[in-house]
């Protein structure tokens, strides 16, 4: 669907809690946006809101939003969470903007970008959840306030494309492997990286549970054994190399260390659900207390 052309003409802050906020578009614009929030089963103020709302967290360039509005004949109100307005205000002004014109490209830039919902989209937005989500190719895919998030494509054949992440922030990086095989690219984009998160299958835990041969086989082939795990952690050298994703769930730290330490003898931890792990000049580890 085109961008629709909205033009904000009045911010108008209530008296007490919410705010609200009303944008002027041409009746073409509005008949277009209207017919782009019934296909989302929801009202065109909350379709607005929406995309206000997951677009303030872009944060782009001053140039993506300078656009010429249009003549306005028509209105939507938006209602606003308290510290929204604060939030395009502050924006705006960073663009050399008026908030209503940073606003209107706000929603713009949302009725652009967004096609009608999926059956599945539209179901979950019913139970009070929406997710906005868009392909990704190897790159940046994130960079706000300091935190800078890297995709890079993993070999998880015949599933592809299939990507591991690296996170740095502050001098400090974690590099999550995601579902792979041996991967020379997971390899070259985790050099330096502080923590590396890497998935394993455990051979062992596949025979114990009655996995015939060739199932076995097939799954093993998809993943990483802790001989090779081991290899990627040595040649990364990371200050604290880790363990998740473990196929089988059921598989024991005596699966996986012991085969690792073939091949890698520094830093490493099994990881569990509710660890936490803090990467500074030192790295801490906190296991969750048993009951």
């Amino acid at each position: 669907m085109p961008a629709a052309h909205t033009q904000l003409v009045r911010d108008a802050v209530r008296a007490g809690p919410p705010p609200s906020i009303t944008a002027r578009p041409t009746a073409d614009e509005k008949r277009r946006f209207a017919e782009l929030a019934a296909s989302r089963g929801m009202s065109e103020s909350t379709l607005a809101l929406i995309g206000i709302r997951s677009l303030l967290d872009l944060n782009g360039p001053p140039a993506r939003w300078v656009e010429k509005p249009a003549p306005a004949t028509d209105r939507i109100t938006i209602r606003l969470r308290p510290g929204d307005h604060e939030a395009i205000a502050r924006r705006a002004a960073q663009r050399c903007m008026k908030a209503s014109t940073y606003l209107a490209a706000l929603v713009r830039a949302h009725v652009a970008a967004n096609p009608p919902l999926a059956a599945t989209e539209l179901a979950a937005l019913k139970q009070g959840i929406i997710v906005l989500a868009q392909d990704i190719t190897e790159g940046v895919v994130y960079e706000r306030d300091g935190v800078r998030v890297m995709a890079f494509e993993v070999d998880h054949h015949p599933i592809r494309p299939a990507f591991g992440y690296r996170i740095d922030y502050a001098g400090r990086s974690v590099v999550l492997s995601g579902d792979t095989r041996l991967s020379e690219n997971l390899i070259r984009h985790a050099q330096g990286a502080d923590v590396v998160i890497h998935e394993v299958v455990a051979p062992d835990s596949l025979r114990r549970a009655g996995y015939a041969p060739e199932r076995a086989k097939a799954i093993i082939d998809h993943h990483v054994t802790p001989e090779q795990a081991g290899q990627v952690f040595t040649r990364v050298k990371p200050r604290l190399a880790v363990y998740s994703h473990i196929v089988l769930p059921s598989a024991t730290e005596q699966d996986v260390v012991p085969a690792t330490r073939k091949t890698y003898s520094g830093p490493l931890e099994v990881g569990e659900d509710l660890m936490v792990i803090e990467v500074g000049d030192k790295i801490e580890i906190r296991r969750p207390t048993r009951p």
